[in-house]
Protein backbone atom coordinates (compact mmCIF):
# COMPACT_ATOMS: atom_id res chain seq x y z
CA UNK A 1 0.00 0.00 0.00
CA UNK A 2 1.63 3.24 -1.13
CA UNK A 3 1.21 6.45 0.85
CA UNK A 4 2.03 9.80 -0.81
CA UNK A 5 4.28 12.34 0.85
CA UNK A 6 1.95 14.71 2.66
CA UNK A 7 2.24 17.22 5.48
CA UNK A 8 -0.40 17.24 8.22
CA UNK A 9 -0.86 19.13 11.49
CA UNK A 10 -2.38 17.20 14.39
CA UNK A 11 -4.25 19.78 16.47
CA UNK A 12 -6.25 18.01 19.17
CA UNK A 13 -7.02 14.56 20.55
CA UNK A 14 -10.03 13.55 22.64
CA UNK A 15 -10.61 10.21 24.36
CA UNK A 16 -13.88 9.05 25.92
CA UNK A 17 -13.42 5.83 27.88
CA UNK A 18 -16.08 3.71 29.58
CA UNK A 19 -14.90 0.75 31.66
CA UNK A 20 -17.00 -2.04 33.15
CA UNK A 21 -14.83 -4.17 35.44
CA UNK A 22 -11.85 -4.87 33.12
CA UNK A 23 -13.44 -4.23 29.71
CA UNK A 24 -12.67 -0.80 28.24
CA UNK A 25 -14.72 0.85 25.49
CA UNK A 26 -12.71 3.71 23.98
CA UNK A 27 -13.84 6.42 21.57
CA UNK A 28 -11.11 8.58 20.01
CA UNK A 29 -11.46 11.83 18.07
CA UNK A 30 -8.38 13.16 16.26
CA UNK A 31 -8.54 16.73 14.95
CA UNK A 32 -6.05 17.61 12.23
CA UNK A 33 -5.34 20.06 9.40
CA UNK A 34 -3.78 19.36 6.02
CA UNK A 35 -2.37 21.32 3.09
CA UNK A 36 -2.93 18.53 0.53
CA UNK A 37 -5.97 16.85 -0.97
CA UNK A 38 -6.74 13.14 -1.18
CA UNK A 39 -6.36 10.55 1.57
CA UNK A 40 -3.69 8.59 3.40
CA UNK A 41 -3.75 5.23 5.17
CA UNK A 42 -2.05 4.67 8.50
CA UNK A 43 -1.37 1.26 9.98
CA UNK A 44 -2.40 0.80 13.62
CA UNK A 45 -1.15 -2.01 15.84
CA UNK A 46 -3.66 -3.42 18.32
CA UNK A 47 -3.00 -4.48 21.87
CA UNK A 48 -3.76 -8.12 22.73
CA UNK A 49 -7.48 -8.33 23.39
CA UNK A 50 -8.24 -5.07 21.57
CA UNK A 51 -10.27 -4.58 18.39
CA UNK A 52 -11.68 -1.67 16.39
CA UNK A 53 -15.48 -1.84 16.35
CA UNK A 54 -16.37 1.38 14.52
CA UNK A 55 -14.62 4.08 12.44
CA UNK A 56 -15.79 7.21 10.63
CA UNK A 57 -13.85 6.25 7.48
CA UNK A 58 -12.70 3.07 5.79
CA UNK A 59 -10.55 0.44 7.47
CA UNK A 60 -8.72 -2.55 6.03
CA UNK A 61 -7.56 -5.65 7.86
CA UNK A 62 -3.79 -5.96 7.99
CA UNK A 63 -1.48 -8.62 9.36
CA UNK A 64 -2.68 -10.30 12.56
CA UNK A 65 -2.97 -7.66 15.29
CA UNK A 66 -3.01 -4.69 12.88
CA UNK A 67 -5.50 -2.60 10.94
CA UNK A 68 -5.20 0.10 8.25
CA UNK A 69 -7.28 3.27 8.70
CA UNK A 70 -8.06 5.98 6.15
CA UNK A 71 -7.41 9.67 6.88
CA UNK A 72 -9.08 11.99 4.32
CA UNK A 73 -7.14 15.10 3.32
CA UNK A 74 -8.87 18.32 2.21
CA UNK A 75 -7.18 21.70 2.84
CA UNK A 76 -10.46 23.48 2.01
CA UNK A 77 -12.14 22.11 5.14
CA UNK A 78 -9.68 23.72 7.53
CA UNK A 79 -10.11 21.21 10.36
CA UNK A 80 -10.79 17.52 9.78
CA UNK A 81 -11.72 14.77 12.23
CA UNK A 82 -11.27 11.01 12.37
CA UNK A 83 -13.36 9.18 14.96
CA UNK A 84 -13.06 5.51 15.85
CA UNK A 85 -13.93 3.19 18.70
CA UNK A 86 -12.26 0.16 20.22
CA UNK A 87 -13.04 -2.51 22.79
CA UNK A 88 -10.19 -3.84 24.94
CA UNK A 89 -9.77 -6.52 27.59
CA UNK A 90 -7.47 -5.15 30.31
CA UNK A 91 -5.08 -7.20 32.43
CA UNK A 92 -3.88 -6.31 35.95
CA UNK A 93 -0.29 -5.16 36.51
CA UNK A 94 1.17 -4.77 40.02
CA UNK A 95 -2.38 -5.06 41.36
CA UNK A 96 -3.74 -2.30 39.12
CA UNK A 97 -5.30 -2.12 35.65
CA UNK A 98 -3.40 0.17 33.25
CA UNK A 99 -5.22 2.28 30.65
CA UNK A 100 -3.58 4.50 28.04
CA UNK A 101 -4.41 6.75 25.11
CA UNK A 102 -2.40 8.01 22.16
CA UNK A 103 1.05 9.46 22.68
CA UNK A 104 2.96 10.10 19.45
CA UNK A 105 3.34 9.35 15.80
CA UNK A 106 6.14 6.94 15.03
CA UNK A 107 9.71 8.30 14.82
CA UNK A 108 8.69 11.91 15.51
CA UNK A 109 9.49 14.20 18.38
CA UNK A 110 6.55 14.93 20.69
CA UNK A 111 5.16 18.42 20.24
CA UNK A 112 2.45 20.25 22.18
CA UNK A 113 -1.16 20.03 21.08
CA UNK A 114 -3.72 22.80 21.09
CA UNK A 115 -5.86 20.60 23.34
CA UNK A 116 -5.84 17.08 24.77
CA UNK A 117 -8.77 15.70 26.74
CA UNK A 118 -9.67 12.41 28.41
CA UNK A 119 -13.01 11.57 30.00
CA UNK A 120 -13.33 8.27 31.87
CA UNK A 121 -16.02 6.46 33.82
CA UNK A 122 -15.39 3.16 35.61
CA UNK A 123 -18.13 0.92 37.06
CA UNK A 124 -17.80 -2.40 38.86
CA UNK A 125 -19.94 -4.35 41.31
CA UNK A 126 -16.64 -5.38 42.92
CA UNK A 127 -15.90 -1.77 43.81
CA UNK A 128 -13.54 0.78 42.25
CA UNK A 129 -10.52 2.11 44.15
CA UNK A 130 -7.01 3.48 43.70
CA UNK A 131 -7.82 5.55 40.57
CA UNK A 132 -4.91 7.83 39.68
CA UNK A 133 -2.56 9.00 36.94
CA UNK A 134 1.20 9.19 37.60
CA UNK A 135 1.85 11.13 34.37
CA UNK A 136 -0.50 14.12 34.09
CA UNK A 137 -2.79 16.22 36.33
CA UNK A 138 -6.31 14.75 36.45
CA UNK A 139 -9.52 15.22 38.40
CA UNK A 140 -10.80 12.04 40.10
CA UNK A 141 -14.23 11.69 41.68
CA UNK A 142 -15.80 8.65 43.37
CA UNK A 143 -19.54 8.68 42.74
CA UNK A 144 -19.98 5.78 45.16
CA UNK A 145 -18.07 2.63 46.15
CA UNK A 146 -18.73 1.08 42.73
CA UNK A 147 -18.24 4.03 40.35
CA UNK A 148 -15.57 6.62 39.67
CA UNK A 149 -14.70 9.22 37.04
CA UNK A 150 -11.45 10.74 35.81
CA UNK A 151 -11.07 13.92 33.75
CA UNK A 152 -8.12 15.56 32.00
CA UNK A 153 -8.18 18.75 29.92
CA UNK A 154 -4.77 20.14 28.97
CA UNK A 155 -3.38 22.60 26.44
CA UNK A 156 0.01 23.45 25.01
CA UNK A 157 3.15 22.15 26.70
CA UNK A 158 1.17 20.30 29.36
CA UNK A 159 -0.17 17.87 26.70
CA UNK A 160 3.24 16.35 25.98
CA UNK A 161 4.13 12.91 27.37
CA UNK A 162 2.68 9.44 27.65
CA UNK A 163 -0.65 9.67 29.44
CA UNK A 164 -1.87 6.67 31.41
CA UNK A 165 -3.96 6.00 34.45
CA UNK A 166 -4.46 3.08 36.81
CA UNK A 167 -7.33 1.70 38.84
CA UNK A 168 -8.06 -1.32 41.04
CA UNK A 169 -11.16 -3.42 41.61
CA UNK A 170 -12.45 -4.32 45.04
CA UNK A 171 -10.97 -2.93 48.21
CA UNK A 172 -7.54 -1.47 47.45
CA UNK A 173 -4.94 0.66 49.14
CA UNK A 174 -4.77 4.36 48.23
CA UNK A 175 -2.87 5.28 45.05
CA UNK A 176 0.85 4.59 45.54
CA UNK A 177 3.37 7.38 46.00
CA UNK A 178 7.14 7.71 45.80
CA UNK A 179 9.14 4.81 44.30
CA UNK A 180 6.08 2.57 43.92
CA UNK A 181 4.30 5.21 41.81
CA UNK A 182 7.43 5.62 39.71
CA UNK A 183 7.41 1.88 39.01
CA UNK A 184 3.85 2.12 37.72
CA UNK A 185 4.64 5.27 35.77
CA UNK A 186 7.35 3.40 33.90
CA UNK A 187 5.67 0.00 33.81
CA UNK A 188 5.40 -0.17 30.02
CA UNK A 189 7.64 -2.81 28.45
CA UNK A 190 10.30 -1.63 25.97
CA UNK A 191 9.01 -0.76 22.51
CA UNK A 192 8.85 -3.70 20.11
CA UNK A 193 9.00 -2.72 16.42
CA UNK A 194 7.02 -5.84 15.50
CA UNK A 195 4.27 -5.45 18.13
CA UNK A 196 3.49 -2.03 19.52
CA UNK A 197 0.59 -0.48 21.39
CA UNK A 198 -1.98 0.95 19.02
CA UNK A 199 -3.83 3.06 21.54
CA UNK A 200 -0.61 4.86 22.53
CA UNK A 201 0.28 6.46 19.27
CA UNK A 202 -1.34 9.69 18.31
CA UNK A 203 -1.37 12.59 20.63
CA UNK A 204 1.89 14.44 20.85
CA UNK A 205 3.20 15.70 17.52
CA UNK A 206 1.34 18.44 15.67
CA UNK A 207 3.36 18.30 12.49
CA UNK A 208 4.78 15.30 10.74
CA UNK A 209 6.04 14.16 7.37
CA UNK A 210 4.67 10.85 6.11
CA UNK A 211 6.95 8.26 4.58
CA UNK A 212 6.09 5.94 1.71
CA UNK A 213 4.56 3.47 4.17
CA UNK A 214 3.04 5.02 7.24
CA UNK A 215 2.87 3.12 10.49
CA UNK A 216 2.70 3.90 14.18
CA UNK A 217 4.43 2.65 17.27
CA UNK A 218 4.45 3.07 21.01
CA UNK A 219 7.12 5.30 22.47
CA UNK A 220 9.76 3.49 24.55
Amino acid sequence: MEVPWESVDLLETHAEISIRDHVAHKRFTLVYRTRSKGSIWLQLTLEPGQRVVRASYRTLAGAPGTIWMEFPLDPGIGRSEVVFETVEQLSPEHGFYRVETFNAFRDLLPLPLARRTVSVRIDSSLGVAGLFSPTHPVRVAYLDAQSATLRMDLRGAATVGRFRFFYALGKAAPPPTGPEAEVLAGSLPPADPERTGFERVFTEPRRFRLRRRASLRRLP
